[in-house]
């Protein structure tokens, strides 16, 4: 019975472990791969911009999200949170639960035939 607690205890301490690094670690992931994104288009992605998952809470929330192109602001979000089903990821489905948008700015230039809306050009 010892030996079950241990292990029982040991696979909690590994589960909470992978989870809490997953939470410190996705705003340096998200800004890694974001920025290699957005550098196709010439956006730059704010430096304040935080991009967290919670796999506690199964949630991702972004804040003070701006990307800016040609040192203007062409979208800002304050805050944006996305709640999923985690068990419903293991079986290659995506199921979300909850969305939360909150101050949202997109800005849209029209040049000619040449439409930019939110940095991306068409």
């Amino acid at each position: 019975m010892k030996l079950f607690n241990r292990i029982v205890g040991f696979v909690l301490l590994a589960i909470l472990f992978l989870w809490s690094a997953v939470w410190l670690a996705s705003p340096y992931a998200a800004r890694h791969v974001l920025s290699d994104v957005f550098a196709q288009q010439q956006l730059i992605l704010d430096e304040r911009s935080s991009v967290r998952v919670n796999l506690f809470r199964s949630a991702v929330s972004i804040s003070d999200l701006a990307w800016r192109k040609d040192e203007s602001t062409v979208f800002e979000l304050e805050y944006l949170e996305v709640k999923y089903s985690i068990f419903a990821l293991l079986f290659s489905e995506l199921r979300v639960d909850h969305i939360l948008i909150e101050g949202v700015e997109a800005y849209i230039v029209k040049q000619g035939d040449s439409l930019d809306v939110v940095g991306f050009s068409s």
